[in-house]
């Protein structure tokens, strides 16, 4: 009996275990839909390998979640909870908060940390980490179509100018605007399709990490927290 027990709680570990290898290494397949007609609306879904898929749909009126593991599925309503209020923790909080207020000013980073954040090749490095998170996580396919206007009619041609542009310069993004003339309107459907592989994530901020720049504003903070704990044990065994 225990060994069956065993053999099913191994079994159930190493499920979830290839579950979260397949969300690292496996590329996360979404797609996103949203716009405002008459009230706004959104919908999210997403497949990895065709094993775990989740898709949620918010309305007004409704939210739900539906996901699917391995053929299992399982629908969920999403109702808000109204929360009763608590004055006594709410004043708790911003004692607490005052408190933390007057810890962080008087613990400030000194100018050495500073200036090595302020540095050229750190911040470089910190602008090719966001490029590269920015390339990795980009959609494949992006479709807007709306109608759209504005009081101000120049608003309105600067808006189609931007849309021109845009499509112009991007061919998998496909931006369709009708213009309102003479009035303040907004009707739009926004569809974003595209792949993310959390690993190439991981690694890029990993490189970015363990880079020269960064690791001298790391030695600069562990310096200085290690100086001020120092400074509050002497100041206590005063």
């Amino acid at each position: 009996m225990g060994l069956a027990i065993f053999k099913g709680i191994l079994f159930v570990l190493l499920v979830i275990l290839a579950l979260l290898i397949l969300l690292i290494v496996v590329p996360i397949e979404y797609k996103i839909a949203g716009g405002y007609k008459n009230a706004g609306f959104i919908t999210l879904s997403s497949k990895i390998a065709g094993i775990l898929k989740i898709h949620f749909r918010y309305q007004p009126s409704e939210s739900k979640l539906y996901f699917s593991i391995l053929g299992l599925n399982k629908e969920l309503s999403l109702e808000e909870e109204h929360e009763k209020p608590t004055i006594k923790k709410e004043e708790k909080n911003n004692n607490k908060k005052v408190k933390k207020t007057s810890q962080n000013s008087k613990a400030s980073p000194p100018s050495e940390i500073i200036k090595s954040l302020l540095r050229k090749d750190f911040i470089k490095e910190g602008f090719g980490l966001v490029i590269s998170i920015i390339n990795i996580v980009r959609p494949e396919k992006l479709k807007i179509n709306g109608n759209i206007g504005f009081d101000e009619p120049h608003y309105t041609a600067w808006l189609l100018a931007f849309s021109s542009a845009f499509n112009s310069t991007f061919n998998n993004f496909d931006v369709n605007i009708v213009p309102v003339w003479g009035e303040e309107y907004f009707e739009a459907e926004i569809e974003v399709e595209g792949k993310i592989t959390i690993i190439l994530i991981v690694f890029r901020a990993l490189k970015f990490v363990i880079a020269k720049p960064s690791r001298r504003v790391w030695k600069k903070i562990y310096q200085h927290k290690k100086k001020s704990k120092r400074n509050n044990l002497n100041t206590s065994g005063v």
